[in-house]
């Protein structure tokens, strides 16, 4: 023989967790909570608030980490397309290697070197290696508009001045790249 059994449970909330969103809660009255857009989890707890809380850390790694990389590329970029010579092939061997590096390695070994234990969430060991493994990119797309935009009439121009390397560079080369820069 087989039975069935209708049960109906009715959701509620104890007496506590009423009291967190009206203060004059008693037992059977019923409560407004405030509207969850994207719902809540099996705790309760409003989905939104969770992924804006966790959205700020990815946020902040994105900026900061881009903007970095983006600053050490184009001064790294800028030294070996402007100087040339050994110096561009030294600076270019060592890019490919930073290339060739494996990231999820080289971050693993980054948080242990940096002191990061388990269950702690490594935001500086993982800026740093963004930074570190991501910088080449920008350097050789500096490079290669710079060693094109050397050669121009107005960097000649401002050469028969006297205008010194770094000042070129600061003042024609890059603000002429940034464009590409940007868009990149």
């Amino acid at each position: 023989n087989v039975a069935s059994l209708s049960v109906n449970v009715v959701p509620g909330l104890t007496l506590d967790q009423a009291k967190e969103f009206d203060s004059q809660a008693k037992v059977g009255n019923q409560i407004q909570m405030k509207a969850t857009p994207f719902g809540t989890d099996s705790l309760g707890r409003d989905m939104l608030a969770r992924i804006m809380y966790g959205g700020q850390i990815s946020l902040f790694i994105g900026i900061f980490a881009a903007l970095f990389e983006v600053l050490i590329g184009i001064v790294i970029g800028g030294i070996s397309g402007y100087y040339g010579g050994r110096l561009d092939n030294y600076i270019m061997r060592g890019t490919d290697f930073v290339m060739g590096l494996p990231f999820l390695l080289f971050m693993i070994l980054l948080k242990i070197a940096m002191g990061v234990g388990p269950g702690e969430s490594g935001v500086t060991a993982m800026i740093v290696a963004l930074v570190i493994l991501s910088w080449p990119g920008p350097a050789r797309l500096v490079r290669g508009q710079i060693l094109q935009l050397r050669e121009s009439e107005f960097i000649s121009a401002a050469r028969l001045m006297g205008a010194r390397p770094s000042y070129l560079l600061a003042k024609h080369l890059i603000p002429n790249v940034m464009g590409n820069i940007l868009v990149a």
